[in-house]
């Protein structure tokens, strides 16, 4: 009789997981579906810098400092798009 026990324990301990981890997708799919906006835009911003960071780096070799060559840049861009 205690091995019959022991199986169904195994057998509850193994539904119980699938169960748990089943219900941890479920939450991080519905968690991350209701940021996706918010991680795109983090995403894009990461892009921009990154596409932006050469012509940044060259205006910083010359006499612009970087501060001054990232708003030169920006305001380029503001410029190019009319806003």
């Amino acid at each position: 009789m205690d091995k019959s026990m022991d199986k169904w324990t195994r057998l509850l301990v193994v539904v119980a997981t699938v169960l748990l981890l089943l219900t941890l997708i479920a939450a991080s799919v519905r968690l991350a579906m209701s940021v996706h906006h918010t991680l795109l835009l983090f995403a894009l911003g990461g892009l921009v810098a990154y596409a932006l960071s050469p012509l940044v780096e060259r205006l910083s070799r010359t006499r612009l400092s970087r501060p001054l060559s990232v708003t030169a840049v920006y305001l380029a861009l503001l410029v190019l798009f009319g806003l």
